[in-house]
């Protein structure tokens, strides 16, 4: 008796490709003399069947009667031709006992080297390996993406052995998509978005989504404060594709809300500025002037950068700037948390990390420059005690 077994016969929804891997087990008798397979009548005769909704369709994996016999048939084909160029002869490959589990295992997995010479002994070894190798490399590819199709659209698939030096050639056939359910339309307004305002008053930014789906994005340069009036033109929106809806929506136009303030009050900062310059500074620096203060929120940490400026020594001719950064900065009723700094941990046992080595810079943007520099980071300048 003649048993052919498909192991995998998919056809990926994203154009990825179908592995045809077929499980060879012959009895004693051998092949049918008379069954001479043709791998293009095969595939061509291989149904295609196609699901979902007009404009978001897809080529549909699920097995039926008739697709697992065509199926087999057309692993049958292939195997025979691929056996024939390998030099295989399927009639000599002896009947597998039921106890062997080293042989069940080896066909079932397609097997590797060790399990191949198992398998086959010291006999055509090399044969057999081609002829499995080939097999595993026989695919079938789809010529465009088959998970957004419609009703008229023509899909190209491709069998193939892509071997370095191929069995056979190719074969293609090309199915025209039919029979997609009709998808409702749906007409979207501004209430079926959600806006989510970003950065600060004046150089804020904005997003939209729908149905938890980002849909829209608004550019990095653009400048906006609360109040503002947008337009969102339609043709810039991304909308899913939705099985069972097509999606139409026109201009939309929104209010800007939600955008923090350009300065933000801390109302201890002179104590954070004294702890800073003990803790941190020193002496050496105890004369210079705090400049700016700055706050940077992002994914949930707050930065804080405060920049000095001052002369390191006595002989010095020109004031210079430098920033101190701290991570990880707590802050509560408009207050810095003193234990969230990176203080002296000499001082303070609490805390484990040092200041960052300080660098002198001539000019107030160039020691700004420095820090809190991530583009997607929310700054806010802090208010400067009087």
């Amino acid at each position: 008796m003649n048993i052919i077994k498909i192991k995998k016969i998919l056809i990926d929804h994203k154009k990825k490709i179908i592995v045809v891997a077929a499980v060879v087990v012959v009895g004693a008798i051998g092949l049918n003399a008379a069954f001479q397979p043709s791998v293009s009548r095969d595939f061509k005769a291989m149904p295609v069947k196609f699901s979902g909704y007009n404009g978001s369709g897809y080529i549909d994996d699920s097995d039926t009667k008739e697709t697992e016999k065509k199926g087999v048939k057309l692993a049958m084909a292939v195997a025979k031709v691929e056996a024939k160029k390998a030099g295989v002869d399927f009639a000599k490959i002896q009947k597998p006992r039921d106890d062997d589990k080293t042989y069940t295992q080896a066909m079932n997995t397609m097997g590797d080297g060790t399990d191949r010479l198992d398998l086959l002994g010291d006999t055509a070894v090399a044969k057999y390996d081609e002829f499995f190798d080939h097999m595993e490399a026989t695919k079938i590819d789809t010529d465009r993406d088959s998970s957004n199709l419609k009703n008229g659209d023509k899909v190209k698939l491709t069998l193939s052995d892509t071997s370095t030096t191929p069995y056979f050639k190719s074969v293609s056939v090309t199915k025209k998509v039919k029979g997609l359910k009709k998808a409702s339309n749906v007409t979207l307004s501004e209430k079926d978005f959600k806006v989510k305002s970003k950065g600060v008053d004046g150089s804020g930014t904005f997003s939209l989504t729908f149905k938890g789906n980002d849909v829209y994005d608004s550019s990095k340069k653009t400048k906006l404060s609360n109040g503002d009036s947008v337009t969102v033109k339609s043709k810039s929106i991304d909308l899913p594709n939705v099985a069972g809806k097509k999606y139409k929506v026109g201009n939309l136009k929104f209010k800007i809300s939600g955008l923090l303030s350009k300065t933000v009050d801390i109302t201890n900062l002179s104590t954070i500025d004294e702890r800073v310059r003990i803790d941190n500074l020193g002496d050496k620096y105890k004369n210079f002037k705090l400049v700016k203060a700055t706050l940077g929120k992002l994914s949930g940490n707050t930065e804080l950068a405060l920049t000095y400026y001052g002369k390191e020594n006595d002989d010095d001719t020109a004031s210079k700037y430098f920033t101190a950064d701290y991570s990880d900065v707590k802050i509560k009723a408009g207050e810095i948390k003193v234990s969230s700094l990176n203080l002296n941990p000499d001082r303070d046992a609490d805390t484990s990390v040092m200041l960052y080595d300080l660098k002198m810079y001539p000019t107030l943007e160039e020691a700004t420059d420095t820090s809190i520099d991530d583009e997607d980071t929310v700054q806010q300048d802090i208010k400067l005690p009087q």
